[in-house]
């Protein structure tokens, strides 16, 4: 046990109080003594004494640094002075002899280290909210602990190979064995005292004949692994007639190792090793889920280089994407996934089913490919409506994805997450970015990625190749915390672009030649290569088939890109000139009596309400709708344009990025024609903050801020004229669209926000113009009706407003605003309460009884309780957390993520939550891949059932209260 004696100086009643404080935290530790005057020292100890022998015989002495005490200090005056005396020689002597001190500082005011301390590092305790944490630091250095911990060994110089713990054994062993027994678990299994490296565990099954696994973990020491094992197997009187062995990786060296030393123990042991990746091919999947049918690769697909940074820090270009990519998936490294980035049109697509088709025909292998496509996912969900559930790891994202295409052999959860982390799964996603802007409440990217990492971690296997458009979804040091590689496509160079062509024309013969160097040559002249010459795939592929079809009908004329403003709503970036180069052509060379706006909108219309494609019978329906007789033959015409592929009877874009460039384009088109047309409003709402859709619209008017103004002004009078007339109907499909146009003045009302930037009070302003709402200054009280604010809107001042009638959803800079004099009156708050917000002026008496404030109500009773004691305080807050456990009328697990930790009582914060556990509050439920799940401990049950049923704080939540209270 270590003595610890406080040294600090009587400034006050409240500083003594905090002292008490002090000395009572690092008191409840079991190795810890703490000497302090307020326990040892009366009118009967000599106060000399104390002082000495407290000081001599301590391990540590923590001097409060406080003005005052400094003062007594520096001038060896009062009792502060004998004790910085006595202290300062043992600070001296202990340095000269060990190097190190044992007066440590707990500086409670800012500049207050006494002089003979004034070399020395601190420990921050100025800050009453961070309490927890400074006292978290100071039992670190009483345990000599480093203030941030080494890393874990994870590699040698000997061979680059990272250590792993695998955790899953008795899952893997319970997919083929219900029955089974644990002899020797992880914990009695691990040994790394001395110069022992033993890890492992032993468990019997019966099936119904009886067997063993002995399971290894890749640090362990295989000659002293299998002997402990030996002897716990003689322990148990266990002579087994045969054994599997599991490892993580197969043996390099003698083979038959381990059967020697079962040999040479006197076993008679019939020994059969795999590794956990055959273990789970050979005996745990299903034929069925082997044998899955090889992705159809895209004809004439050719590859292009790929840059990446190499693990020592250089740029690197690889010169083949789908090889290089095959060979990181198949080879075990630090890296968990990885990442390809490039914008649309650059064949993510195209690699992804090339790299699938690679993987598909590596039997040696013993893995199977699942190729998930976000694209896949949006056309269910724009043909069927939304798909319930949470995205939080590789399983539910698999599973949703195998319903959505109806497979007829899925993986369970535990064979799929086994097989995953053992490498019998590549997983390959591609558009990780359509699932942020798809589901953007229920995808959490951060969580989705951590599950990657925690797969990782346990066998070094899993095998993940990503792609994404956004560049900005994950920022380098996320990537290279989490063991992400990034990949960037560089698209095609010359070399790549002819062997493209060749492919592309060889079955036309010596005419193929001419046409691809044609097309070669006009490629050669665009304004549009990258300063290496190369080009994107897109646009080589649109010049191919351009010329493709002008063969097939004797047209000669060249493909030219016209760099002009496109005469729609776009960017003008390269996709927009391409694109309007080929409607433009199209209109031309057949003919086309329809402007090229008039096309890019009804393809924009169709693609809204179907973005997997329409029947050749619906465009011609349209069409003679607006055109009559005309219809037939202007459907004819834009059927051949060559962004347009047909299936049967069904046509479809070319390129999937279409889909989502054509609903910006829709979007852009719709806000500067101040449309409320129903497929306009269904694209406006929704587009998604995070979504690639939501940034191209934004840097669109970033760039009109003051010519947008009138679009947006007039766009939402029409959009809440046409609310308010669907809120007085009866239509069946009424609610539906009431939230539709909720959605889009929200997602409208962001889109001018953002793009305009500034200020709450610029923010203010800008939406008081928006709904025609005149004051003649910020102090001037006046009425918003009909305010809809979703998702990322920036905070804004509510001051002086009365808001009715309005919904607010997902507003997670609500708490960030301003309020004074405001008042909310029929108004609903979905999701906007912020725990992050530590602060706020936001105050109870804002709201009307009138209104319904969803999880605000759990700021508000923070606040409310803050206007009464610490008790009642503490209570709310006690409630708040408990009730993450308790549902109804019963108790159930949860996970850390979704615990209502408390930024207001330290105890209950979340760096306070292991001490719960610690204490037997709180107990472990049950480890999973994703996290770990938590419980009420049983013995704690009654009290919290009697606190949240009956309001009634028992003896044993009294004390729960005095814990986490501190």
């Amino acid at each position: 046990m270590k003595k610890v004696f406080l040294s600090y100086s009587w400034d006050s009643t409240i500083h003594r109080e905090w002292v008490r404080k002090l000395a009572d935290a690092l008191e409840e530790y079991a190795e810890l003594h703490v000497i302090w005057d307020g326990y040892d020292l009366d009118a009967l100890v000599d106060k000399n004494k104390f002082m000495e022998s407290g000081i001599s015989d301590a391990d540590f002495v923590v001097v409060v640094a406080t003005a005052n005490y400094k003062a007594k200090a520096d001038s060896r005056a009062g009792g502060v002075g004998i004790e910085t005396y006595l202290a300062s020689a043992a600070h001296w002597e202990s340095l000269q002899t060990s190097g190190k001190t044992k007066v440590l500082v707990a500086l409670r005011e800012k500049g207050a280290t006494p002089t003979y301390l004034a070399g020395q590092l601190y420990i921050d305790f100025s800050d009453d909210q961070k309490f927890p944490d400074a006292q978290s630091e100071l039992l670190q250095l009483f345990s000599s602990m480093r203030r941030v911990s080494r890393p874990p060994k994870r590699r040698t110089l000997a061979a680059d190979e990272h250590q792993y713990s695998f955790t899953k054994v008795e899952d893997l062993i319970r997919i083929c064995h219900p029955r089974r027994r644990q002899i020797v678990g992880s914990v009695t299994g691990t040994d790394f005292s001395g110069g022992n490296r033993i890890k492992y565990e032993l468990w019997e099954t019966k099936n119904p004949l009886v067997g063993y696994f002995l399971a290894l973990s890749s640090s362990s020491n295989i000659t002293q692994t299998t002997n402990h094992a030996i002897d716990q197997l003689r322990q148990a009187d266990i002579n087994p007639i045969e054994i599997t062995v599991l490892r993580p990786r197969a043996a390099r060296g003698e083979t038959s190792l381990i059967s020697g030393l079962f040999a040479a123990a006197g076993f008679r042991t019939k020994v059969h090793e795999y590794t956990y990746k055959d273990y789970l091919w050979e005996f745990c999947i299903d034929d069925d889920l082997k044998s899955v049918d090889e992705p159809a690769e895209i004809p004439n697909y050719t590859d292009q280089s790929v840059k990446f940074v190499s693990e020592d820090g250089d740029d690197c270009v690889a010169p083949s994407a789908a090889d290089h990519i095959v060979s990181l998936l198949t080879t075990p490294s630090s890296t968990c996934a990885h990442l390809v980035v490039a914008p649309g049109g650059m064949g993510k697509t195209s690699l992804c089913l090339s790299v699938a088709v690679k993987l598909h025909s590596r039997k040696d292998l013993k893995s199977t490919v699942v190729l998930i496509q976000a694209e896949s996912i949006r056309r269910h969900v724009a043909e069927n409506g939304a798909i319930s559930g949470r995205i939080d790891s590789m399983f539910s994202l698999y599973e949703m994805y195998a319903k959505c295409n109806h497979f007829d052999h899925i993986f369970d959860r535990n064979t799929f997450e086994l097989a995953f982390l053992s490498g019998n799964l590549i997983v390959i996603i591609d558009g990780l970015d359509e699932f942020v802007s798809l589901f953007p409440e229920r995808f959490n990217l951060d969580t989705f990625l951590q599950s990657l990492e925690n797969f990782h971690n346990e066998l070094g296997s899993s095998a993940v190749l990503l792609t994404t458009r956004n560049s900005h979804l994950v920022d380098e040091v996320k990537l290279d915390e989490l063991g992400i590689l990034r990949l960037d496509l560089l698209g095609f160079d010359h070399a790549a672009c002819q062997r493209y062509l060749s492919r592309r024309f060889r079955p036309y013969g010596e005419i193929g030649h001419a046409i691809a160097d044609r097309v070669q040559s006009r490629i050669d002249k665009t304004l549009f290569l990258d300063p290496e010459s190369r080009v994107v795939p897109f646009f080589a592929d649109i010049a191919a088939t351009v010329a493709e079809d002008g063969f097939k009908s004797g047209d000669s004329e060249e493909f030219a890109v016209i760099q002009d403003k496109t005469p729609y709503p776009s960017n003008n970036e390269l996709t927009d000139h391409i694109i309007f180069s080929v409607m433009r052509r199209e209109q031309i060379r057949h003919g086309l009596d329809l402007s090229v706006a008039d096309v890019v909108h009804l393809i924009t219309e169709l693609i809204v309400e179907n973005p997997k494609g329409w029947p050749r019978q619906e465009l011609l329906e349209r069409l003679m709708l607006l055109y009559d007789s005309r219809g037939p033959a202007l459907a004819e015409k834009i059927a051949l344009n060559p962004l347009l592929l047909h299936n049967g009877e069904m046509l479809e874009l070319r390129y999937s990025f279409l889909s989502s460039y054509f609903d910006v384009i829709g979007i852009l088109n719709g806000i500067e024609q101040v449309s409320v047309e129903r497929t306009f409003v269904r694209s406006l709402a929704r587009l998604s903050v995070e979504s690639n859709e939501f940034r191209d619209v934004r840097r669109y008017f970033a760039q009109r801020v003051t010519a947008s103004f009138a679009c947006f002004h007039h766009l939402i009078s029409r959009l809440r004229s046409e609310y308010q007339r669907l809120q007085g109907g009866s239509h069946p499909n009424g609610q539906l669209e009431i939230e539709q146009f909720r959605r889009a003045i929200a997602a409208l009302l962001c889109i001018a926000a953002i793009s305009r930037g500034g200020s709450a009070q610029h923010t203010t302003d800008l939406l008081l113009q928006l709904y025609d709402v005149e004051r003649k200054s910020p102090e001037t009280a006046v009425t918003v009706s009909g305010l809809f604010l979703h998702g990322e809107f920036p905070p804004i001042d509510f001051s002086n407003l009365t808001i009715s009638d309005s919904r607010f959803g997902n507003y997670r800079n609500f708490l960030a605003s301003k309020f004074s004099e405001t008042k909310f009156i029929y108004c609903t708050f979905e999701h906007c309460y912020n725990p992050a917000i530590h602060s706020s002026s936001l105050s109870p008496s804002c709201f009307d009884p009138t209104c319904d404030v969803g999880d605000l109500n759990e700021f508000i009773a923070l606040v409310k309780a803050g206007k009464h004691d610490e008790g009642k305080l503490l209570e709310t807050e006690v409630r708040r957390f408990l009730h993450s456990f308790f549902k109804g009328d019963r108790f159930t697990d949860n996970k850390t993520e979704y615990i209502k930790f408390s930024n207001r009582v330290p105890g209950l914060s979340e760096k306070g939550f292991s001490k719960m556990v610690a204490e037997g509050f709180i107990e472990v439920k049950i480890h999973k891949e994703v996290a770990t799940f938590y419980e009420i401990a049983n013995g704690f049950r009654p009290s919290v059932r009697r606190l949240l049923a009956d309001n009634y704080p028992d003896a044993t939540m009294k004390k729960f209260f005095a814990f986490v209270r501190g």
